[in-house]
Parts: C-alpha cells; structure tokens; sequence
C-alpha cells in the first residue's frame, strides 16, 4: 500500500507491510521514534491502522482499536485540565500545525495524555487523516503540579503577544485582571480592559520596552500589577509578560493606616491647639472644624453648656467654611457629651448621611470630646484666676491692678487723641466705725451697697473700682475741665453715698471725694491716681460729704512730700538724726519716765521733732527704718549715762522707764522684736538705777478677731517691757474696751486731739474724765501727751491722768532727764511753758 502526503512543506511517502504502517524515512527524518500514528478514515471515522509506537504508547494490539470509531478512543483536555466528555470529533482532532492535548483510552480502562496533532492523507484513492501523537503523561503531570502551585498562589502569571493577544494565562483566579484575561484568551487586550484605561496605559508602555508597575482599583479591589516587555528570538515582534497580584488587604490596612494615623495627627494637633487657645468660643470652632474634617461629616455641632439650649449646628463646605444652622439633636447620628472630672461642659453632636458611623469613627469622636472638655475646663479656670486677679471678690468691681490697666491705656487714647482723662477718689467717712459696731458683714454688704450705686451714679462708659477698704476710684474718659469732673462728684456724693442704706437698721454713710484731671505733668496712671487720692484727703479735712480737685498747693505738698522723703533717705544713711528724750511726770511732778524720741534737721525746714518726722517716715516707707535706728540709738547711749541722785526723793528716782514708739510695721517685724527683747535685757540696772524700756504700741494693731496684738504684748511684756497703747484720733474709744486690749497691757496714752480743748471746754474735760475713769476700772494707767500749756497740764492732771507729757512738763533733752550729765539745752524749740518739771 501506498501513502503520499505532505506535513509541511515535505514530502512523505508510507508503505504498509503486514497490515501495519511503515513510514519510510519518517522517523529518521523527524526524529519522531516515539511518535505514534493512527490513520483514520475520514467520512466513517474509524481506524484503519496502528503504527507499532501507537501501539507501544497505548499498551494494546492493532485489534484493540481498528475498526472503533476515533471519538470513542480520543477525547480532548480543556485549558483548566478537565477531559471533555463527548470525545473529539475526527476532523477536528488537532487539525492543522496546532497540536492539542488529548486523553487517549486504554482497553484496561486507563488513559494515557498525548500531544496530537492530525494532517490529511489520500490512501488507495480514499481521503484519511493521519493523527501523529506523542505521549506527554509527564508533562500533564508537571504542568498539572505547577497550575495548583499557581493556582493557590495570590499571583496570576499572562503573556501579551504583539497583537494584544493573550495566548497565555494561568494562576490564581481570584485576581480579576487575570480572570478578564483568561475569558478573553482569544480577545484583544483593549476588548478585555476597555473600561480600564490605567491598564491599557501600562501595556502600551510595556509593548514600547519600558517596565511598568502600578496598583489598579477594579471593582473594588486593588491589583498589583507588573509589566516586563519580553523581546522575541532573531529580532521578532516583542510581547510583555505579565504579573499580577490582589493587594486589596494590603491597601486596606494601608489605608486604615493612614486613616488612623491622620485621626492620631489631628488629635495631637487638637491637643497642641488647645493648650495654647485662650479664647473658649475658639475652642469649640478649631473642635468642629477638626471632627469635620476627619469624619466627612455632613453636619457637626459642638454646644457647650452656655448655650446648650441654642440649637444651632456647624457644617463644613468644600471650601472649610463654617456654616451655623439648626439642628435636630435627636436626629444626630452620634450625641457625646463633653465633660470634665464628672461635670457635663457641653455636647458633640455628629450626622453623616453617606455611611454610617464606624466604631473607629465614634472612638475619635469621644477623645476629641476628651480634649474639648480638658481645654475648656482650663480655659474657664484661667478665666475664672485672671478674673479674680483683676476683680474684687467682695463687690465684683476692678481692683488696683485692673483699674491701672484701664487708667494706662485710657491716658494713651487720650493723648494721641489730645482729650483729657479724670480720676475719682472716693474715701468713705465713718465706715470704720459702722464695721466694727454693726459687724464685718454688715460692712461688706454697705460695701457691696455703694459699689452698686456707684456704678449707677456715673457715666456710661466710666469705669468704677475698688482699691481698698472703704476706698473707690472712677475712671472717666474724655472730660473736658475739672467742672465736668467735680459734677460727677458731686453726683457721686448725691446718689450714693448720703442716702442711708438699710443694714440691721438704717445706717447713714457719706465720703470723700477727690478730683484729678489728666495734663502735661499728669500722664502717668499711679501719679493722676495718687494725685485725686491727695485731693480727697484734703477734701476729708474739709468734712464728710466734700469733693476737692487737686491743684497748685496741693502738687505742691506732693512735691514736697518726695523731696522729704528722698532727704530723710539720705539721712538715715548719713546718720544726721538726733536722739532726744522727752520726760514724763507723775501726778506729784516727779520725773518717772522718758520717751526717746528722733529729730532731724531738716536742709530747709529746721530741726523737725517726731510729730514731723514720723508722717515722713511713713510716706516714705522708712518706718521699720527709724524704728531700727530708735532701738540702736537708745542702747548705744544709755550706759553712758550716769544716775543723778534726789535723796528727798530716793524712792521715786530708782524705778524709771524710758519709752520708745514703734511703728505697726515695726513691730510686725519678728527680726526688730527680737532686737528689741535683747536691748532691753542689757538695759536693767544702768548706773544703778533700775530701769525698763516701754514700747508704746499703735492702736491700729487692735482689731477684733486678730490676735497679733495679743502676740506682741506677750513677747514683750514677758521679756520684762511695759506695754502701753497710743491712742490715735480715729478711734479713741475703741482702743480701751476689754475685747481689744490683750492682758498685759499696762496702760493707754492720749494724744494732743484727745485732750486738745480740755482746758476751756467742759464737754472735752468730762470726756477725757471719762476716759481716765473708764480705764482705771480696768487696771490700766493713763498718760496724756502733747501738753503743751499750763492750763492743759491743770486741766489733765484734773481728770486723773497718772503720767503727763510735752512741754508745759519739759523740754527734750540730749540725754534722759534722770542722768547726772544731762544737759538743760534742749533738742526742742523753745517755748514760754518749758521752764520745769511742774506747773
């Protein structure tokens, strides 16, 4: 039998011998020893004859399958690997030069995998087909093997040839780009991604030799996908050979990442904002606009509890614009309330319409709500310090401080704008007595009283402070003279301070007030204050109810107060105080006791003594000063001095007391009471005369409910110190009731206005009986100081005082009256009255 044919472009012949089919040279040719041959019948389908290497490959005899038709023997192996369950048609059976993979059946029941491929044959006159296989059960096996590797990989592995065919794909099916690829195996890659233009992008940059990466969205997912332009052998068409992974985990995590990194961002930067916002309406704008921002909400408010009825929300554009709307809070997606250490602050209210809510969203929403409550609360606390650093407690007004700051930047304002700026001081008459008669809070309420009529008799726009006290100022801006200023101080003095304010009972109050107008040598706050404080002082010595302006004479005591105050600096400095001693007398005229006092003589004013001396002293802030030089004076002289012997009188002559004055602020100071304790102890037995100091203690220290008085005389009374108490003008009667002074006090001394009139006036001699008799029932000796006349030592030593003072009883001496070398040339002027010891 003879076979011609052609596979290709060469030309076969086949011979048959003993029923088989011998290809002669085929093998040879083709290298083709393991090839197996089926010819087939093309119109019927059945086989006509097996090759011996079909034969070995399929393990049966040529009987086994002659005469069966093809499709019942050969069935085909899909892409996927699945065998096709019809068989494989005879003229479709690896047709052509494109071979196909196919399951070949055994008669046991087995299949062998084989590579066929099929070319048509003329036999005898009769059309065939000549079916080549080879036997690739391995391959299967391997290719097999690595499909399940990919196919559980998160990869997908393709190849684009130079058309945009894809002839080759496999692995895992999950990534869609390469599912869309393996559907459209036979399709154009722009038929396959045609709604994917980030994809075709890449492949065209791929096909031009460029590698391409990037992560593509499609569907919902991402893809990681990998170009690599593939060149073909001998300078063919390239292709790209592609990888593509699902990176959608990956990208969400990266996403939530730096979702959560932003939120933590924003949080920390809402924290630093919020340390440094003073302004709490700002707080609650930076709150929204950070939780509008981070949540892409549609509506955010956040309303503290000033408004918390006030429903009015926050809404962010495009543009981070804040609109301020109504807002149901019922309809809010999320309410948290904004609190601090268990108190409620206010509420954050969120709705966002696109999605709900995350827990991660909620979770953001409560910190920031953490940080709003944490700000706010210190906010308020920093308002609430600087507040009460700026405001009196009492009356809610402006204290010093505040009022300066006004009174600062009103004085600039008005001299940019060439305007002038006044001042009131007002100094309330009487309240002193009023507080310690009807009690502390009576006190303050007749304070809160008067502020609030103050407030009202004023201005708009003037601002009305309390300083302290009983005192008050006003500040009023553009006043144009000092007539305007004085009607509002007479208003002042109208409206609210002679109406009686109702207490326990009806209590009447009046003031002092004093004017000062801002000008050329007025433009700073502390001089026009200072300035209206010396006019109402001078309004005080005109009466109760007056108002002065400060003028000409009165700068002129201002300046000279300064300039005493800068001399008696220097002074003390310099040493150029003199120490002298003024002697006290009994009832019978005998020297008992001396005050050491301090005189200066003065550059311009002469020799100044201690009613002089003191007021400076004061003013000046040199009290504690003087008082120091007092005590050293008095123990660097004293043991100089020699006893003067009196034998007449030897009883009387060897107790004595020398007397120093001490100021409240002296004897505040624990340092000068210590040195005070240790003088006096070096003073007992001088020159043989037994001597003690007495302080003489101001009764400004007695106040009821302080004990600092009682302090005082305890240290020294109990180092062996006479204590007695100087009355003062203001509060004579006060200073001698049982609650004020203290056990160990030895007695009270009147000054020049408790006795001045004493030696014509029988109203004034009853009083200061009164006051003798008064401190006699409670054990306490009475002085009088500052006689200075003949009548008033009568007059005094009538009324019972036990000890008098001044110079109708002797001059000021150099050295205590009772020393052997004192001299009769007095440290005080000379007077007529200074001629003895006795009238």
């Amino acid at each position: 039998m003879l076979v011609e044919t052609r596979v290709g472009d060469l030309p076969v012949t086949l011979t048959g011998r003993d029923g088989g089919l011998e290809p002669a040279g085929l093998f040879d040719r083709f290298g083709l020893a393991r090839t197996g041959m089926v010819l087939v019948g093309r119109d019927d389908g059945r086989v006509r004859s097996v090759s011996p290497a079909a034969r070995e490959i399929v393990g049966c005899g040529e009987a086994d399958y002659v005469g069966r038709r093809w499709s019942e023997i050969v069935h085909p192996v899909h892409a996927d690997g699945a065998v096709g369950a019809d068989g494989i048609a005879a003229d479709l059976a690896g047709s052509g030069d494109t071979p196909q993979i196919v399951r070949i059946a055994r008669p046991d029941g087995t299949a062998v995998q084989a590579l066929l491929s099929t070319v048509e044959v003329t036999v005898d006159g009769d059309r065939c087909l000549l079916a080549r296989f080879e036997d690739v059960s391995e391959l299967a096996s391997t290719h097999r093997q690595l499909r399940l590797v990919l196919g559980h990989t998160p990869f997908s592995i393709f190849r684009i040839d130079h058309d945009g065919q894809v002839p080759l794909s496999g692995g895992s099916d999950s990534a869609e780009p390469a599912v869309a690829l393996h559907q459209e195996a036979r399709s154009a890659v722009r038929a396959a991604f045609h709604d994917q233009p980030t994809v075709l992008a890449l492949v065209r940059r791929a096909m031009h030799g460029e590698q391409a990466h990037q992560v593509v969205k499609s569907g919902g997912r991402w893809y990681d996908l990998h170009l690599v332009p593939v060149p073909e052998a001998e300078g063919g068409p390239a292709s790209v050979a592609g990888i593509v992974s699902d990176v959608t985990a990956h990208e969400r995590a990266t996403a939530e990442l730096v979702r959560r990194t932003a939120c933590d961002t924003a949080l920390a930067d809402l924290a630093q904002q919020a340390l440094r916002i003073a302004d709490e309406d700002t707080l609650w704008d930076v709150g929204v606009r950070t939780l509008t921002q981070q949540l892409g909400a549609d509506l955010v408010t956040v309303r503290h509890d000033a408004d918390i009825d006030a429903d009015t929300d926050t809404d962010a554009d495009a543009d981070g614009a804040v609109d301020v709307r109504p807002v149901d809070a019922e309809a809010a997606d999320m309410a948290v309330p904004v609190t601090h250490a268990g108190r409620r602050i206010g509420t954050v209210l969120v709705r966002r319409r696109t999605n709900p809510l995350t827990p991660d969203n909620e979770a953001f929403v409560r910190s920031v709500a953490a940080i709003l409550g944490a700000a706010a609360m210190r906010i308020r606390m920093e308002d609430g310090a600087r507040y009460l650093s700026l405001h009196d407690p009492l009356t809610g007004l402006p204290n010093r401080a505040a009022l300066l700051d006004h009174l600062g930047r009103s004085l600039r304002r008005a001299a940019h704008d060439g305007r002038h700026t006044g001042v009131l001081f007002i100094d309330l008459d009487g309240f002193k007595a009023i507080n310690d008669t009807l009690g502390h809070k009576c006190g303050d309420e007749l304070l809160r009283v008067v502020a609030s009529r103050l407030r009202d008799a004023v201005r708009p726009g003037d601002v009305v402070g309390r300083l302290a006290g009983d005192e008050f100022a006003v500040l009023c801006d553009d006043i144009g003279d000092l007539d305007e200023l004085r009607a509002i101080g007479e208003r002042v003095i109208a409206t609210a301070l002679t109406p009686p304010i109702e207490l326990i009972r009806p209590v009447g109050v009046s003031g002092s007030v004093g004017l000062a107008r801002s000008g050329a040598d007025l433009t700073d706050a502390e001089d026009l204050l200072n300035a209206a404080d010396m006019a109402m002082y001078e309004a005080k010595r005109r009466g109760p109810g007056h108002v002065f302006a400060y003028d000409d004479r009165i700068r002129a005591a201002l300046a000279t107060r300064l300039r005493d105050s800068t001399d008696l600096r220097r002074a003390l400095g310099a040493g150029e105080l003199t120490l002298c001693f003024e002697p006290v007398v009994s009832q019978s005229g005998v020297i008992v006791a001396a005050e050491a006092v301090p005189y200066w003589a003065h550059p311009t004013r002469g020799l100044l003594g201690p009613d002089d001396l003191y007021p400076i002293a004061f003013n000046a802030g040199l009290t504690v000063a003087v008082d120091r030089w007092l005590v050293d004076s008095v123990a660097a002289v004293l043991p100089t001095a020699a006893p003067r012997q009196q034998p007449d009188r030897q009883e009387e002559l060897t107790r004595r007391e020398l007397w120093l004055r001490i100021s409240e602020r002296g004897l505040s100071d624990t340092s000068l009471r210590r040195t005070i304790i240790s003088r006096a102890a070096c003073l007992s037995g001088v020159g043989g005369i037994q001597a003690s100091l007495g302080i003489l203690v101001p009764d400004t220290l007695s106040v009821p409910g302080d004990r600092t008085l009682d302090t005082i005389t305890a240290e020294l009374s109990g180092a062996g110190m006479a204590v007695w108490v100087d009355l003062s003008e203001i509060r004579p009667l006060r200073s001698t009731t049982r609650d004020t002074i203290p056990p160990g006090i030895d007695g009270v001394r009147l000054g020049s206005q408790n006795i001045h009139g004493a030696e014509h006036d029988a109203m004034a001699e009853a009083v200061i009986a009164g006051l003798v008799r008064f401190s006699h029932l409670l054990h306490l000796g009475v002085a009088a100081r500052g006689v200075d006349t003949l009548l008033q030592l009568a007059a005094v030593r009538g009324a019972g005082c036990d000890l008098m003072q001044g110079v109708a009883v002797g001059k000021a001496l150099p050295e205590p009256p009772w020393s052997g070398s004192a001299r009769t040339t007095g440290c005080g002027p000379r007077t007529e009255a200074s001629t003895g010891n006795s009238p």
